[in-house]
């Protein structure tokens, strides 16, 4: 039987390649993916152009302990969670969310990239510093990007299912969609084409998303 290891594709090596599925990364460090999915999304001669978005998630520490109540009544569009151990906070420029920890942890999560991820946890640092705590920004790192796209066309789970090179988990009584595994990535289909990535870290390259994509549900996207 074929293994994913045999496969003549880089993206299959690639993936394996990776020895963990959380990438440490130092600051300014950034491959800037969105880029490269909005030049796709736009390319001339693109088979079905794909309406991609794609979510970020980052953390850092800011050294200090914290008053989540004060933070809470002094930072507008934020609220303290019911056992009053996070405060989650929305940003506007740019848009993302966040959750602080009184341990002084914060979680971005949705923003549009790496960049944007970066700026905005260095902002709400500055923001919580101005406020008299003695804020040290480090240890930022990303977590995971996802990906949300549509291909277009549905999706015959049933087939990809059937595909014995692909590592698929698929229970139509439980849930709507499959899930395929590649490496630390994995694949949520749905049948009407949505196809949501996680998973992934910032030295994975849009190309080799949409060259697996390509592979398990036997389209053409190309870049």
């Amino acid at each position: 039987m074929t293994t994913f290891s045999t496969i003549p594709s880089p993206v299959f090596n690639s993936f394996y390649e990776k020895k963990s599925t959380e990438l440490e990364i130092s600051q300014g460090n950034y491959s800037g993916n969105i880029d490269e999915l909005i030049s796709y999304s736009t390319q001339p001669g693109t088979p079905s152009p794909l309406e991609i978005e794609c979510f970020v998630t980052a953390m850092f520490r800011l050294g200090t302990e914290l008053d989540l109540k004060h933070l809470k009544n002094s930072i507008r569009i934020s609220e303290l969670s019911n056992t009053g151990k996070m405060l989650m906070i929305k940003y506007r420029n740019p848009a993302c969310s966040f959750v602080i920890y009184p341990n002084g942890v914060g979680i971005c999560y949705e923003a549009s990239n790496e960049e944007d991820a970066l700026l905005a946890s260095r902002k709400i640092a500055r923001t919580i510093q101005k406020l008299g705590y003695n804020v040290k920004f480090t240890n930022f790192r990303i977590l995971n990007i996802s990906y949300r796209m549509s291909l277009g066309k549905e999706l015959d789970l049933e087939k990809i299912h059937g595909n014995t090179e692909l590592k698929v988990r698929y229970e139509p009584e439980v849930c709507d969609g499959a899930y395929v595994q590649i490496g630390a990535m994995t694949f949520f289909l749905q049948r009407d084409g949505t196809v949501i990535v996680s998973g992934a870290n910032p030295t994975v390259k849009v190309n080799e998303i949409i060259e697996a994509i390509n592979y398990i549900t036997n389209s053409d996207f190309s870049i």
